[in-house]
């Protein structure tokens, strides 16, 4: 199933988000563009085992062990890049360390939305700065505490999911 999701990453230059785990056991999110298959470890004979395309997470060209891959999905290039622009113009500085954690980039498209909403609505309530204040005390906590979870980022990203289809209504 992965290989066809490759495939169609490469084919129809969409931008893949994955969590990817090392040799060493340590998981990250990771969200790369321009992707196309690699031969840089084909002496091993392994000629289409890995990926390489640009990390938007380490800001850098990475090759990728394909086996090492998993929970991973696309978004258009072209969807991003224009939400992206549109977005990120009226929100503030400040990070959703949540929805980051999840998405696994700060830019991600679902993250600009909530920020967006952050800006936009959530502000402009007459409770909004205070529970905007009391998020980032206790978010980043949150994180550190569950950010290396494959199933917190599962039931949040269910949550943040559900929220966003109600907030793009």
């Amino acid at each position: 199933m992965s290989r066809q999701i490759i495939d169609k990453a490469i084919r129809e230059k969409l931008r893949l988000y994955f969590t990817y785990t090392k040799y060493s056991g340590e998981r990250s999110t990771r969200n790369v563009s321009n992707i196309s298959y690699s031969n840089e470890y084909g002496e091993y004979g392994y000629s289409n085992d890995h990926i390489k395309g640009y990390c938007h997470t380490r800001n850098e060209e990475r090759t990728f062990r394909i086996s090492r891959m998993s929970n991973i999905s696309l978004t258009p290039l072209s969807s991003y890049t224009s939400s992206s622009k549109k977005i990120e113009s009226t929100s503030s500085k400040e990070g959703c360390y949540i929805a980051t954690m999840v998405y696994g980039d700060y830019n991600h498209p679902e993250v600009l939305i909530l920020r967006d909403y952050r800006d936009k609505v959530l502000r402009m309530k007459w409770w909004g700065p205070t529970f905007i204040k009391l998020y980032y005390i206790i978010s980043p906590r949150i994180v550190n505490l569950l950010g290396n979870s494959n199933n917190i980022n599962r039931f949040f990203r269910i949550l943040l999911n559900n929220l966003i289809t109600i907030l793009k209504k």
